[in-house]
């Protein structure tokens, strides 16, 4: 067993939101501390989550632009998830620009939190592509490139 600093760093690196949080300083530590699994009395953890903040980067705003797009009946469906999915006809939001991992997590968190289903998603390169069932392409087309804005 480490030092409850410790423990609370690996606990935070664990949960990637709470990390972006602390970096962008709108995390409620005592809140934290009381979700997270440190052994510790709470306002030892909240300090080091304190501490640990102070030594993380801020975050940086992101410059580089995406461009979002959304196809219709598309036969994107066969390439990304198989000849199961060509029958429904999904809705293939599509990304082309600077897709790094975690501004692509981001969309599909978005979604996710949104009730928007996912049927498939995946990225190579500075392209990506997020299938969704063909009624929800709209609010998926505005949920995707809201939080390519933010980040």
């Amino acid at each position: 067993m480490g030092s409850i600093a410790a423990e609370t760093r690996r606990a935070v690196d664990r949960t990637p939101y709470l990390r972006r949080a602390l970096r962008a300083g709108v995390l409620n530590y005592t809140a934290a501390a009381r979700e997270l699994d440190v052994a510790g009395e709470t306002d030892a953890v909240a300090s080091a989550l304190r501490r640990y903040a102070d030594e993380l980067p801020a975050l940086e705003p992101h410059t580089s632009r995406v461009s979002v797009r959304m196809e219709r009946n598309t036969d994107k469906g066969v390439t990304v998830l198989g000849q199961a999915s060509a029958a429904e006809s999904p809705t293939a939001i599509s990304l082309r620009g600077d897709i790094d991992p975690g501004r692509f997590g981001n969309a599909i968190w978005a979604l996710s939190v949104s009730d928007v289903p996912v049927l498939g998603a995946g990225t190579v390169g500075e392209a990506a592509v997020v299938l969704v069932p063909r009624g929800d392409g709209p609010t998926a087309l505005r949920l995707v490139e809201d939080v390519l804005d933010r980040d």
